[in-house]
């Protein structure tokens, strides 16, 4: 996931240019939230977590999220069994 995607700010309808790739922004959740299209049909969710950081997480789950300067803080997926999986970077 494109570091400079996660912490952006986005408006509804606007669709963002990544290099050759252009997503849709589908809607805001709140403030502090979206959900973008990707054209090969992948979703994502945006969302800033209670310490300010941006979160991005995909259709499996899998979730990163970065400081405001870009660095990757943690990630968490879930496991076969359903459990929240938190690795701090």
């Amino acid at each position: 996931m494109d570091k400079d995607v996660v912490i952006a700010f986005f408006k509804p309808g606007r669709t963002i240019e990544l290099g050759t790739a252009t997503v849709e922004l589908l809607r805001e959740v709140g403030a502090n939230a979206a959900v973008i299209m990707f054209p090969q049909g992948e979703e994502w969710h945006y969302y800033r977590d209670l310490n300010g950081n941006y979160c991005a997480r995909n259709q499996n789950q899998l979730t990163n999220c970065y400081d405001a300067n870009g660095t990757l803080v943690y990630r968490f997926a879930t496991d076969a069994n359903g459990n929240h999986q938190i690795v701090y970077v």
